[in-house]
């Protein structure tokens, strides 16, 4: 599963897959397991720890807040 982390100063605003009006803000630091997308402009995911409960983003938001930690340790 690739993991992602939420950029330092930046939040992360989504909504629950299964209850979108549902709305949580996700600071810096946290890391979230990226799942498959199914529509291709929104990102789905779950927070490391909390379980299976889905949320969900539009993609290049997510792209923005968020870094992959293993291409950070690779320099890239």
């Amino acid at each position: 599963m690739t993991r992602r982390v939420i950029k330092d100063a930046s939040e992360l605003e989504a909504f629950r897959e299964t209850r979108p009006t549902i709305r949580r803000v996700f600071h810096a630091g946290t890391v979230v397991n990226v799942l498959q997308w199914v529509k291709p402009d929104t990102a789905r995911f779950t927070i490391e720890g909390e379980g299976i409960e889905g949320w969900c983003c539009p993609k290049d938001v997510f792209d923005d807040k968020t870094f992959s930690p293993e291409m950070m340790s690779r320099g890239a």
